[in-house]
């Protein structure tokens, strides 16, 4: 089971390395921060090592400039690594669910949050390292002031408290705004992602100033939730350069009151001051910033502790020598009380074609997600060679199957991609076998490049019946024990219909064929037929119906 959180990855101890020296730095820079004022009261209380001491506080300045700079780098680095390291454990995360869970998560949501942490991760980081050094410098700051005048000192952090108790509003407004924005921003990604994926379906039935005013209607929510958050964020810049100047002017009033004529060290002690209302401004708008992003990084944790529920899968690889069998299977999607396939049996010998009708709804669709393990029953066994199919590995198990789908997904690649995706080492004369014997090679053969031909996103370059074909013949390509048909001929003419009969024709008895349908002509051939809206065998074959 692999559940991790973002912290969780970005602490990882690869990393440690990395995140110490850049630390390390910012420690280093800090205390030579704190040196070059040491220099400079120096500076100012002899007139003998005068230039000294200033030199010396222009070096600290310098050498403190170049450290901070190699931290930063060090942390940027560290802030790639990062975000390579968090968007590989998304895409890691949506490959290892289980079928069933990540089919339960909108199209939208999977994209954005494979997609979203380029767009936040690295200012989230930039802000998080700029809060960690400007608090080390307070630190430095505090300490070097509370040893010219620790009454003095905490007198101007009493002042700093008053300011940071109002704060808390501001960074609690900037929160939840945040996270409304990240809400409607995914609702749109969703929504968006939907009607493009069914533009056709939006164009066919005339929805296109409806689809248009449900857009509008969440880009106006997402402006609303821009502008309030954009409102707060920047109401937190006045109000921290305020606190400087409200720091600056206590030090002023409070320090000509309790060190009276010591004038130089009054000076170093508003400029202390400034400095570290300067550093506070820094952390604090750091800590809006970092809230500004919380909406986004709480969404991103949602995929990230999913909890993986993985399928019982044993070691043992699977080899289909004699009979597949469902035994009183029955099964209930998710949030349904009606069962899609209620107690359901049925034996598939080596070698033998059995065709499944009967009509939608019927669970010809479940039947076959669960032939394939994209499900697991809710009760009963499905076992190959009498062994429990929960005994075989998923990859041996589905290496058995050759799938050809009605609805047909084909790459934005070549037709040889296409076909190799059912077998990554097949050469190109077992490409060009596969392709004939689905009824393709002569169209493949007629396109502008024939194999190296580029389909299209989703094969659109192709007819319905170019794709269906190509999807046999991808099919056929893996060698399958037992090849499926899902509606297979449902798109083709009747001629290419029969070119893709002979074919199967000729693979009867050599390969186990199950055919999903409704035309009656693709299931002619069968040895046997299940109708699933009567539950039971028919007589045999087609003819004894």
């Amino acid at each position: 089971m692999h559940t991790n959180s973002l912290w969780h990855l970005v602490f990882k101890k690869k990393y440690s390395l990395l995140a110490a020296s850049s630390i390390a730095l910012s420690f280093f820079s800090a205390a030579l921060e704190g040196l070059s004022f040491v220099a400079v009261l120096a500076a100012l209380n002899t007139s003998e090592h005068f230039a000294f001491f200033v030199l010396a506080a222009f070096l600290a300045q310098l050498i403190r400039s170049t450290a901070s700079y190699l931290g930063m780098a060090l942390a940027s680095k560290l802030t790639s690594k990062l975000q390579v390291e968090v968007q590989s454990a998304i895409y890691a995360k949506v490959l290892r669910l289980s079928y069933s869970q990540v089919s339960s998560f909108k199209m939208g949501d999977l994209i954005e949050y494979a997609t979203s942490p380029p767009h936040f991760f690295p200012r989230l980081s930039e802000w998080s390292q700029r809060l960690f050094i400007s608090s080390l410098m307070v630190v430095v700051y505090v300490v070097f002031m509370l040893t010219l005048s620790s009454t003095l000192t905490l007198g101007i952090l009493a002042l700093f408290g008053v300011a940071a108790f109002f704060q808390r509003y501001l960074l609690r407004k900037i929160v939840h705004y945040s996270h409304k924005h990240a809400e409607n921003l995914a609702h749109l990604n969703k929504e968006t992602a939907q009607f493009f994926e069914g533009m056709q379906t939006v164009h066919l039935f005339d929805r296109g100033k409806q689809a248009l005013a449900l857009l509008s209607e969440r880009l106006h929510a997402i402006g609303r939730s821009s502008l309030r958050l954009g409102l707060w964020n920047q109401l937190s810049f006045p109000i921290y350069e305020g606190v400087t100047l409200f720091l600056v002017a206590g030090a002023l009033i409070l320090g000509q009151f309790l060190l009276g004529e010591r004038g130089s060290l009054l000076l170093i002690f508003l400029a202390l001051t400034y400095r570290l209302g300067t550093r506070l401004q820094i952390v604090l708008s750091a800590i809006s910033e970092i809230a500004f992003q919380f909406g986004p990084l709480r969404r991103l944790q949602t995929i990230l502790k999913t909890e993986e529920r993985e399928e019982v899968c044993g070691l043992v690889e699977a080899c289909f020598t004699q009979k597949l069998s469902f035994d009183q299977v029955s099964f209930a999607y998710p949030e349904k009380e009606e069962l899609a396939l209620d107690a359901m049996s049925f034996s598939l010998a080596k070698g033998e074609m059995i065709a499944f009708i009967g009509p939608s709804g019927a669970g010809k669709s479940t039947l076959l997600s669960l032939l394939l393990r994209l499900y697991s029953p809710l009760s009963g066994v499905i076992t190959l060679d009498g062994r429990p199919a929960s005994d075989f590995s998923l990859s041996s198990w589905r290496s058995l199957f050759g799938v050809v789908s009605q609805e047909v997904f084909l790459f934005h690649d070549t037709v040889a991609a296409n076909l190799r995706f059912g077998c990554s080492h097949a050469t190109q004369e077992e490409l060009e076998r596969a392709a004939h014997f689905a009824g393709a090679a002569s169209f493949i053969e007629a396109l502008p490049k024939g194999y190296a031909t580029v389909v299209g996103e989703r094969g659109y370059r192709l007819s319905g019946g170019e794709r269906q074909r190509l999807s046999l013949a991808r099919a056929l390509v893996r060698k399958p024990e037992i090849l499926v048909l899902d509606e297979a001929t449902s798109h083709l003419d009747m001629q290419t219909e029969r070119l893709i009969q002979e074919a199967l024709e000729k693979l009867k008895g050599k390969m186990t064929m199950i055919v999903v349908a409704h035309r009656l002509s693709t299931i002619e051939g069968a040895d046997r037929v299940y109708d699933l809206g009567l539950n039971k065998e028919c007589k045999s074959g087609l003819n004894g119906q």
